[in-house]
């Protein structure tokens, strides 16, 4: 079990939800990731918005697509440590970034087997399936927003280095 074992990769992805000044856990990270998805699957739930058999095929198909895509980002983003891996904050970004992107497809595969689950027509188990696939979506696409955020800003990065080697 130990090949497949994740617990890393969850508490490190935790870890990255720290204030970068103080260093220790922000509530504002934990309650946008945690509580808003809490709330949105809740309410989801609550007003009997069930997810059909064409939703289900197209969330299933939608994350498998960006499972890919995030596996390439990964290579990417190894290929920038290879090149420069002399700054340590950029280092720091780097690992921040590989344990989010690492955790989104933990995440997106753990969504595309409840969506599988979900096909069980037990009624208490579609509900409970129905609110944790609503609560890790809305949780994987704020990560992934947080993703995108950190990205944008390690390229515009790398673009302003290019730019200042070029100067020389």
């Amino acid at each position: 079990m130990e090949k497949i074992n994740i617990i890393g990769i969850i508490k490190d992805h935790l870890k990255t939800l720290v204030n970068d000044n103080s260093q220790k856990p922000d509530f504002s990270d934990y309650f946008t990731f945690l509580i808003i998805p809490f709330v949105v699957s809740g309410i989801l739930i609550w007003l009997k918005i069930d997810l059909s058999d064409k939703a289900t095929n197209i969330v299933i198909t939608t994350l498998s697509i960006l499972v890919g895509l995030l596996f390439n980002v990964i290579v990417i983003l190894f290929d920038i440590l290879k090149r420069d891996n002399t700054q340590q904050v950029k280092n720091d970004l780097l690992k921040q970034l590989l344990t989010n992107i690492s955790y989104s497809i933990f995440i997106s595969l753990f969504i595309i087997l409840l969506t599988v689950l979900s096909f069980f027509k037990i009624e208490i188990w579609v509900k409970v399936c129905t609110f944790l696939i609503y609560f890790f979506l809305s949780h994987f696409s704020l990560t992934v927003l947080m993703i995108l955020k950190r990205v944008y800003a390690l390229f515009l990065n790398e673009m302003v280095e290019i730019e200042e080697e070029n100067e020389d």
